[in-house]
């Protein structure tokens, strides 16, 4: 085991989700357009939630068993051991889960991005801003005069940065 029986200890993870008002704010401000877009990506489920049921004891309890596995240990393998049962969490069955891409093609090539978006929708704002300043000005754009795409990919923004943000780990 990674974590010794003797160095358990108590978890802290909590969860300040509150994905309902997220979920409110992007329906609100997309045009029927763009929220279809929205439903059509991987992301579009967080839609039909009203609330985020999150269990901080079974993550934690999980996590505390994690093990190496000798016959096939691998970096992109997480290998937990519950009661008597070996489960294996590769990056491969994750990305099945989440819907994200894995492969050669998914390597950023150019760091040296242009901000256009952030350009273009947000004034160039250059600072650090807070989950409340991103709120307000998330709710300010008018999506219905912008291009659908960029709509799509703001409104995807929003959802994960505001929700991982209102998670507290």
């Amino acid at each position: 085991m990674y974590f010794r029986y003797a160095d358990h200890f108590p978890g802290r993870i909590s969860s300040m989700c509150n994905l309902s008002s997220v979920v409110k704010a992007i329906k609100e401000k997309l045009t029927k357009w763009q929220l279809n877009l929205f439903k059509k990506d991987i992301f579009g489920h967080f839609l039909k939630f009203r609330s985020f049921p999150f269990s901080r004891v079974i993550l934690h309890n999980l996590l505390l068993r994690q093990v190496t596995h000798e016959e096939d240990s691998r970096e992109d393998q997480l290998w937990f051991q519950i009661g008597e049962h070996l489960i294996r969490l590769s990056i491969v069955e994750w990305c099945l889960v989440t819907g994200l891409s894995y492969g050669v093609d998914t390597e950023l090539r150019n760091n040296n991005t242009v901000h256009r978006l952030r350009n273009t929708y947000f004034g160039g704002v250059h600072r650090k801003i807070n989950l409340k300043e991103f709120d307000a000005l998330f709710k300010k754009l008018k999506f219905e005069e912008m291009d659908d795409m960029d709509a799509l990919k703001i409104a995807l923004f929003y959802n994960n940065t505001v929700h991982r943000l209102r998670n507290k780990y």
